[in-house]
């Protein structure tokens, strides 16, 4: 996530890496990040040992020229996803929306919203 952190809430974040971060449908990728400051911090690191890390150079070459353009990607997305929760807020059939907009979205009116200003370094 480039704009919330979401750890105080989660054990691990999982990313898709081909479609927000890239930007593009030229790679493929994802990522998998640990909290630190996990309780499960062990065993989670434990039961992934097995797991081979792998990142094609193509992909990484892919992946490093795209991520210069994340915080504009998040931006549009942060944008778009406010008019879908305007669409289901309003909508008889939705009970409820948890979103960062929502007042009753308690879980992410706690989390920590990252500002960021100028360019994304990778």
């Amino acid at each position: 996530m480039a704009d919330v952190d979401d750890f105080p809430f989660v054990d691990v974040r999982v990313t898709s890496l081909s479609r927000s971060f890239s930007g593009g449908c030229n790679v493929a990728g994802g990522s998998v990040v640990i909290n630190p400051d996990s309780q499960n911090k062990d065993a989670i690191c434990k039961n992934l040992e097995s797991i081979q890390d792998t990142l094609c150079p193509l992909d990484a070459e892919f992946l490093y020229k795209n991520c210069h353009k994340l915080l504009g990607r998040v931006l549009l997305s942060n944008r778009n996803a406010l008019q879908v929760v305007r669409l289901l807020t309003a909508h008889e059939a939705v009970a409820k929306v948890n979103h960062p907009s929502q007042a009753n979205s308690k879980m992410f009116t706690n989390a920590t919203i990252v500002r960021t200003e100028g360019t994304v370094r990778c």
